[in-house]
């Protein structure tokens, strides 16, 4: 955060943030399809540390996706668009409000279900499969009641053995656990 400013002509407050000349990880899907292991190990190790950085300050993000994952040239990830982050009070408590996207929400937030950090660890791994795989891995094509319920029933969708190596099939299917606890 650089600072913030009101733009009066639009009604708006302007936010600036720090340059990221990468764009988000959803321009580099759109480009480049696929995002190769290495590079998505790094990525990954960077949005796990902002993640820890908010869980540890009793923030949960709500909101993790590709468009709101920054990147730099230099190799760098960051999270960003905190305008639905809640805070909770304790490591316990949870949130009980229907906001974000749907599309990489966890069943426990589709369901109506209180929700806390897990929330954000099911969306990461939603986000790995997706650059992984090259797409998004529920059919969202049927409207957002389709895909609520393929949320809630459909099996976890972990990547295809030889899409990924192991390790990360492991740590895709340990970030989908329908279960929160």
């Amino acid at each position: 955060f650089r600072g913030a400013f009101h733009c009066a002509d639009r009604g708006q407050v302007a936010i600036a943030l720090e340059y990221m000349d990468g764009g988000s990880l959803a321009d580099a899907l759109a480009r480049v399809g696929k995002v190769p292991e290495p590079v998505l190990a790094a990525i990954a190790a960077r949005v796990l540390a902002g993640l820890a950085h908010l869980h540890a300050r009793h923030t949960v993000h709500r909101d993790l996706k590709p468009a709101n994952i920054l990147l730099s040239t230099a190799g760098e990830a960051k999270l960003s668009d905190f305008g639905v982050s809640a805070f909770v009070d304790g490591t316990l408590a949870q949130c009980h409000t229907f906001l974000g996207t749907v599309t990489y929400m966890s069943p426990e937030r589709v369901d109506g279900a209180p929700y806390a950090f897990p929330a954000d660890v099911w969306a990461l791994g939603l986000v790995l499969v997706e650059c992984v795989t090259g797409k998004y891995p529920y059919d969202a094509s049927k409207g957002a009641m389709e895909l609520m319920v393929a949320l809630m029933e459909d099996a976890a969708p972990v990547p295809p053995e030889g899409a990924a190596s192991p390790a990360l099939r492991d740590l895709i299917a340990r970030c989908l656990r329908k279960d929160p606890a």
